[in-house]
Formats: C-alpha cells, structure tokens, sequence
C-alpha cells in the first residue's frame, strides 16, 4: 500500500514541475504564481509524511518521500532565466536574422517576421530566445 502512496507522490511531484516550468516567463497574470504555492503545500505534506512513515518503521520509504518533498521545495524556487542581450540590436542585425535588404518595405518585414515566427514561437517548436530574436529584429527594422 506504501508503494502506491509512493507512486501517487512521484507522479503528483511530476506534475507540479512540469506545471511551474511550463508556466515561467508568461508574465504576471492571473494565477501565474498559485503553482509555487501548490507545490509548497505538496512538498510540506510529503516531508510530513515522510516523517510519519520513518516513525512507523518503514524508513525507507519515508526517506524516498523526504527527499522528494526537499527536491520539489528546491526545484520550485529556482527559474530558469534567460539571459538577455544588454545592448540593442543594430539595424544589418536586424536585416540579417529576418533576411530581408536594406531598402525592404514594412510589408516585407512583416511578411517576413511571419514566415520565421511560424517557426520560431515557442508553440510551434521553436525557443522563447529565438522568439524574442525575431521579435526584437522586427520592432528594430520598423522603427527606424
């Protein structure tokens, strides 16, 4: 019976990271912070727990149970941060990462921000980094 309480632990820890990690980084919206929260909760009922089976003799367990509460403490309060370039981009860079020349019209900068954002978004397969790249080349080229 321990060893499904364990499983159902595994899973639920799984879960909980997988929810933080998946939500980093989409700004300060409603809800963006109730799953460090969850995860606390979680992670101070595992420790608990894992107390209380140590004390009824299956300290295995109940030290598999605090380590996973330890580890879910820990990897809810580190993010992940992407490093951010200090200086703005200059406008050949610009032109280069959207491949367009320098007399491109604003119809084909957005045209061709289109085509790379298609792939470059993070839904779509791409990194959040290379979105932003791309971002960032398009805002650069049409405020010049």
């Amino acid at each position: 019976m321990a060893g499904f309480w364990l499983l159902l632990a595994v899973l639920g820890i799984y879960a909980l990271v997988r929810l933080g990690r998946a939500g980093e980084g989409r700004g300060a919206g409603p809800g963006s912070g109730h799953w460090r929260i969850s995860t606390s909760v979680f992670a101070l009922a595992l420790i608990g727990g894992g107390g209380i089976v140590s004390a009824r003799g299956q300290w295995p367990i109940g030290l598999v149970m605090v380590g996973a509460g330890l580890y879910l403490l820990t990897a809810s309060r580190t993010g992940r941060q992407v490093p951010t370039r200090s200086e703005a981009l200059s406008e050949s860079e610009a032109r280069d990462i959207l491949g367009v020349g320098e007399q491109a019209s604003e119809a084909e900068i957005q045209a061709a921000w289109r085509r790379l954002i298609a792939t470059a978004h993070p839904d779509r397969g791409g990194t959040k980094g290379l979105a932003e790249k791309v971002n960032a080349a398009r805002a650069r080229l049409l405020r010049r």
